[in-house]
């Protein structure tokens, strides 16, 4: 199955090829939020590369968030017009599922943490089992303080959340953080869970898919604009 994995979640977007899990092409777009003029042109390039087609793709996965609320926009709606003009699959991934992978294998737990400002992050529990991620939490929008009295003993921490707020972490010692490589979420990831999706049977519309905003920018709530619903934490 020929599969492209967007990720366009966070300030470092990213793109891959990839044969059902096995990937190909791998391509970073930089950092600012430029995914708006450098996202396209880097899915061209990949294609070019291994001489693919639009119309030859099977499917397309998609971070969906939480996370950048304008490379959100720009990641789905490229995914969504791949998806409408030939045959391939839409499957929306949530963005802290693939952060996680980024943890390392001896960690029990961890909680990716992302830059939600307003002094809070998006973040969510998962514990490791038989070699995968398993939610504990829903996405929620947090405080460190909350995190602090919630997430277990050696949790791994990993997430550009842990430079914003870097004073707050220190305050609880027995945390580990993942290396700082491991903080930028990885289309590579996004098109392997897509693809264990689609495997697993899940279809997502491209008509109805939305981004998982949890809260939009402070303009568009003064406007009335809210999440979409299936975006809510507990």
């Amino acid at each position: 199955m020929k599969v492209l994995g967007i990720e366009s979640s966070g300030s470092a977007g990213n793109v891959c090829l990839a044969e059902d899990e096995a990937v190909l092409r791998e391509r970073f777009l930089g950092e600012d939020h430029r995914h708006g003029r450098g996202l396209i042109p880097a899915i061209d390039a990949l294609m070019n590369e291994l001489g693919w087609k639009p119309e030859g793709l099977d499917l397309v996965a998609v971070s969906v968030g939480p996370g950048s609320f304008t490379g959100l926009r720009v990641g789905l709606a490229a995914a969504k017009v791949l998806a409408l003009v030939g045959p391939a699959q839409l499957i929306g991934v949530p963005s802290l599922d693939v952060l996680v992978q980024g943890a390392p294998d001896s960690a029990k737990h961890a909680c990716p943490v992302v830059d939600a400002r307003r002094g809070e992050v998006y973040a969510c529990l998962y514990r490791r089992s038989g070699g995968d991620w398993n939610r504990e939490w829903t996405d929620r929008i947090a405080s460190v303080a909350y995190l602090r009295e919630h997430l277990p003993s050696g949790t791994c921490l990993l997430g550009h959340g842990l430079e914003v707020y870097a004073g707050e972490w220190e305050k609880r010692q027995d945390w580990a953080m993942a290396d700082r490589a491991a903080w930028d979420a990885r289309a590579a990831w996004v098109a392997r869970l897509g693809f264990r999706r689609y495997r697993a049977g899940q279809r997502d519309d491209p008509h109805a898919l939305m981004p998982q905003y949890l809260r939009l920018p402070a303009v568009l709530e003064r406007e009335g604009f809210s999440p979409h619903p299936s975006s809510k934490g507990e």
